[in-house]
């Protein structure tokens, strides 16, 4: 008798035990994959909304001429987005339990989702057509670009067997994937936009330095620094550097010409007195 219910009593705690262990399987896996979420909600953040803060580098926004008032709505839509999305990660903080905390991914991905509609809301009907235009024609790009690359990656057992033929495969991918970005890059030029010189503040004409005050010019590949120097109000030495490339143009021979984003500048002979004008300075002043 006793022998039976002995043998009940462990029957039921082995049940026990194995529900207890499924349960704790399940609360891992399900630990995992909000993990993932976790980890795909930050990276879709990154993706979906920061390049609203990095308009002049986007592939897309740089061609769309945005200006600076709706730069700075833009802005403040991504600082908003950021204090709500902390607000709710800061509710479920003390949420231990994996299956509760799907509750902070639904809120977030709400918020995100209103979310778009106000970035969107910034731009004109025409900047909004031709945003749609690139990112469509940046995806179509990258699935073609990613076909070519697995292809190369299912024949990478060549490089050992046949090198030769591994190697002459390669440049042919290569190619391919150098033709299909500039498709790309033409046709963004021209359904979606122009992309502005990197580095270029509108300083494109000698008519926007300034003589009598100086500074520094940038350009695309272009900088130029101008020092001045006044006495009793007028200017008695100016003195004009050239860095093309991030290379400096210092040591080129005086009388030497280059015709620069700022018209042609002209290079002066340099004295160790610091007067008149010494260095690179634009022809027509």
């Amino acid at each position: 008798m006793w022998l039976r219910l002995l043998g009940r009593a462990l029957g039921a705690g082995a049940v026990l035990a194995c529900v207890a262990g499924s349960a704790r399987a399940g609360e891992a896996r399900e630990a995992e994959r909000s993990g993932k979420t976790e980890k795909t909600e930050k990276a879709e953040g990154v993706d979906r909304f920061g390049r609203w803060l990095a308009v002049d580098v986007d592939a897309v926004l740089c061609r769309l001429k945005i200006s600076t008032a709706q730069k700075e709505r833009l802005a403040g839509l991504h600082g908003e987005l950021a204090r709500q999305k902390a607000e709710i990660v800061a509710r479920y903080r003390e949420v231990r339990m994996a299956m509760a905390r799907r509750g902070m991914y639904r809120e977030i991905m709400a918020v995100e989702s209103g979310a778009e509609k106000k970035f969107l809301g910034v731009l004109t009907a025409d900047q909004r057509r031709r945003m749609a235009v690139g990112d469509r024609l940046l995806a179509e790009c990258q699935a073609q670009v990613d076909k070519v690359k697995e292809a190369l990656e299912k024949r990478s057992g060549w490089a050992r067997r046949n090198p030769s033929g591994y190697a002459d495969f390669k440049k042919r991918c290569e190619a391919a994937i150098r033709g299909w970005v500039e498709d790309r890059d033409r046709k963004l030029e021209r359904y979606v936009g122009k992309k502005p010189v990197p580095g270029s503040k509108g300083n494109a004409s000698a008519k926007s330095i300034k003589f009598d005050e100086g500074g520094v010019y940038r350009n695309g590949k272009w900088e130029y620094r101008l020092k001045v120097e006044k006495k009793g109000g007028k200017v008695v030495y100016r003195s004009g550097s050239l860095i093309k490339e991030g290379k400096g143009q210092h040591l080129v021979k005086p009388g030497t010409v280059l015709k620069t984003p700022w018209g042609k500048m002209k290079k002066l002979p340099c004295a160790a007195e610091a007067r008149g004008d010494q260095g690179w300075i634009p022809v027509k002043m």
